[in-house]
């Protein structure tokens, strides 16, 4: 009877292990399901993030690119206005120089002519009118100087004013290297290049306004000088050419 009882006991412990297998399994595989469930969300975040960090890269990339491109246009835009400023003031200095030149030779021209007939005359009518008309070369000669040294001077306060104007252009081109630097060091480069990259742009437009100034103004100061230049130099040459037509009537009433 002991060993029935015994039998029958573990028959019941054995169904109701069984019993609770069953109902262990389901909740097992719907654990498993819901772990299924929990990491593939996650999966897809860590794709997200890569792209967006693809992105990010992307898009700062591309303000750099912008913003290197900006400065480059704007130091072209630099020398290229010093380049224009320089063979402004050197076609001037040519301009002025043909000026002395041809004016020169006319009046010479005239010199010569009343030393030939002074020279035609007798020795009395010719007393003392070559010591003028050696005064009046001399006093043409230093009309000119005059002319020139004021124009000169003139057109270097003017080159000196607009190359003061271009380096300061140049010095503000210059701070605009510094920013990719500046940007580096900071938490959010996208948003710091971003921010730098439309400053730069109103930079340049800046600049090139200023440059512009500083060309039509340069423009204005070189033809104000050449004008008083050709003035001046003309000055010079109607008071030699009095002087010279005073000694030709002493000639001539002399004969």
């Amino acid at each position: 009877m002991l060993q029935t009882a015994a039998r029958e006991s573990l028959f019941r412990n054995h169904a109701k292990h069984e019993q609770e297998s069953k109902i262990l399994r389901p909740r097992e595989a719907g654990l498993q399901g819901k772990r299924t469930q929990i990491t593939r969300p996650l999966r897809h975040k860590v794709n997200v993030c890569s792209k967006r960090s693809k992105s990010d890269k992307d898009l700062a990339k591309s303000f750099a690119e912008t913003f290197a491109y900006v400065v480059r246009q704007t130091k072209m835009d630099v020398d290229q206005k010093m380049k224009e400023l320089k063979d402004l003031f050197a076609k001037t200095g040519d301009e002025l120089s043909e000026l002395v030149r041809n004016n020169e030779k006319f009046v010479k021209r005239e010199m010569q002519k009343v030393e030939e007939a002074i020279r035609r005359t007798s020795e009395v009518c010719a007393a003392g009118k070559m010591d003028r008309l050696r005064d009046i070369e001399g006093a043409y000669d230093e009309g000119i100087k005059i002319c020139n040294e004021k124009a000169a001077s003139a057109l270097r306060a003017a080159r000196t004013t607009c190359d003061q104007r271009i380096q300061e252009a140049d010095a503000l081109r210059s701070t605009m290297k510094q920013v990719l630097k500046e940007c580096l060091r900071t938490n959010d480069f996208v948003k710091c290049i971003a921010s730098e990259t439309r400053q730069a742009v109103k930079q340049r437009k800046r600049i090139s306004n200023e440059l512009n100034e500083t060309m039509k103004s340069a423009e204005a100061s070189v033809a104000e000088q050449l004008e008083q230049a050709v003035k001046c130099h003309a000055n010079a040459q109607a008071e030699a050419l009095r002087k010279l037509q005073k000694i030709l009537k002493d000639t001539k009433d002399c004969v």
